[in-house]
């Protein structure tokens, strides 16, 4: 399995004072598995529970902080309806 993720402006910089902080491949590899279980989570369509590979991410991923962004973008459902 191949995952990529892309983050820009302010999630790539926070992520970048992250890695700054880091001084071993164990933590690297914690601080990837965060930030991919941030943005993509796999679940069954059916029951809702975790993929086995989501699962096992899970087991790898560090504790990091969130990414935080101040995107003034209304994302609401009822907007974006009204607005086509």
């Amino acid at each position: 399995v191949r995952m990529e993720a892309s983050y820009k402006g302010t999630y790539s910089n926070q992520i970048l004072t992250l890695l700054l902080d880091i001084d071993n491949p164990q933590d690297l590899s914690k601080l990837i598995v965060n930030k991919m279980i941030d943005k993509y989570c796999f679940h069954d369509a059916e029951t809702g529970q975790p993929l086995q590979f989501t699962s096992d991410l899970l087991k790898g991923a560090g504790i990091f902080p969130e990414l935080e962004s101040l995107n003034s973008r209304n994302n609401d459902l009822l907007s974006t309806i009204s607005y086509l």
